[in-house]
């Protein structure tokens, strides 16, 4: 009969720094600090995509709110891109018959082919 001998001298290493594991099998890093270096790492990219478009989405309101408060309701696209305004970004959408309605949280327009128009805040509940 043979006997077969199992050899267990497989190293558990940290993800994050490569130390040798000791305690629990399920364990993957050797302290919390790597734990957070590694998931650091990451996610990085998702929160710069997240900070890159929550930026734009910001400047955008901010462009639209300067026009509120000089009491524009309606401009053309090309200026409108000129102050800033990124028209590839906005928080919601909808389509009406000859044109959509757009959001930027909470201020609303609706969007023809080469303008803006009926700009206005909404009070939202």
């Amino acid at each position: 009969m043979k006997e077969y001998v199992i050899n267990d001298t497989h190293e558990r290493r940290c993800l994050e720094c490569g130390d040798e594991l000791e305690g629990r099998a399920d364990m993957k890093f050797c302290s919390s600090e790597c734990k957070n270096k590694y998931n650091n790492r990451r996610s990085h990219r998702r929160r710069a995509t997240r900070y890159k478009v929550n930026s734009i989405l910001e400047k955008n309101h901010e462009v639209l709110e300067s026009l509120l408060r000089l009491g524009v309701h309606s401009m053309d696209l090309v200026s409108l891109s000129r102050m800033g305004y990124n028209i590839m970004y906005h928080t919601a959408s909808t389509r009406a018959r000859s044109h959509a309605e757009l959001w930027c949280y909470d201020i609303k327009f609706c969007l023809s082919e080469n303008r803006i128009f009926k700009l206005e805040k909404v009070e939202l509940p």
